[in-house]
């Protein structure tokens, strides 16, 4: 499975307000946030520079994901279930 960002698999606004909890959304996002590590690493292992840079930049797209979505539960008030 490509750990590729896409609409239909990443939690946002939209998907929360359709019944997804935040702390799911978070969950979610961790499970694809290892799976594209791993990716990651196993193109670093192979030696494959492009396909190891382009799993970095999704790595780094997940872990700003991540740190939203964490933000947001931290935050004061806020409506998670």
């Amino acid at each position: 499975m490509s750990a590729w960002p896409t609409r239909s698999h990443t939690p946002n606004a939209r998907s929360l307000d359709e019944g997804m909890s935040l702390y799911a959304a978070i969950a979610t996002l961790r499970k694809r946030l290892a799976r594209a590590l791993a990716e990651r690493d196993g193109w670093y292992a192979a030696g494959n520079e492009e396909k190891y840079l382009a799993a970095s930049s999704i790595v780094e797209a997940l872990r700003l994901q991540l740190g939203r979505l964490e933000a947001a539960a931290r935050a004061p008030g806020s409506n998670n279930s």
